[in-house]
């Protein structure tokens, strides 16, 4: 090999470590975790005031917008929880909306005047939906990584 080449193949090979090393530096500088912890801590404060009374599900409605924020924001490894989260608010939150009723004094026993029985019907299965098994373990799941990963409760 030339001495041509293998200052060529010395640069270039400089070029390599470089760029690795700034990758590795950016990578170490944008921890996946800070933004989503920054988002925690950011809602963490509006988070109580709308889910203390007993986390029914007129606090998680009032909640959904923090909690599509955090779902954005949030790692990768909690994702899909917060998927389920979001999805099942949502699911509430079209309900009621196309119910036309007002969630904090909707009562499935006494329906107001034009909700039908199939709306009560698509309220209670989106109800149904939220406070399943499946629902819960994903609400339990994003409370518990944001204690564990980010130092703070979900809420307070």
């Amino acid at each position: 090999m030339t001495p041509r080449r293998w200052a060529v193949l010395g640069v270039l090979a400089a070029l390599v470590v470089a760029g690795a090393v700034v990758a590795w530096r950016l990578g170490a500088e944008s921890d996946p975790f800070e933004a989503y912890c920054a988002e925690v801590t950011e809602h963490q404060q509006p988070l109580g005031e709308v889910l203390s009374d007993g986390e029914d599900s007129t606090g998680f409605l009032d909640a959904l917008p923090a909690f599509r924020q955090l779902a954005d924001a949030a790692p990768r490894d909690i994702r899909d929880e917060w998927a389920i989260v979001v999805e099942r608010i949502e699911g509430l939150e079209a309900a009621v909306a196309e119910a036309s009723v007002d969630p904090a004094t909707y009562d499935r026993a006494d329906l107001p005047e034009g909700v039908t029985e199939e709306d009560r019907q698509r309220i209670d299965a989106a109800a149904n939906a939220l406070s399943a098994p499946e629902s819960r373990t994903a609400f339990s799941a994003v409370a518990q990584h944001a204690r564990d990963v980010c130092h703070t409760p979900l809420y307070l």
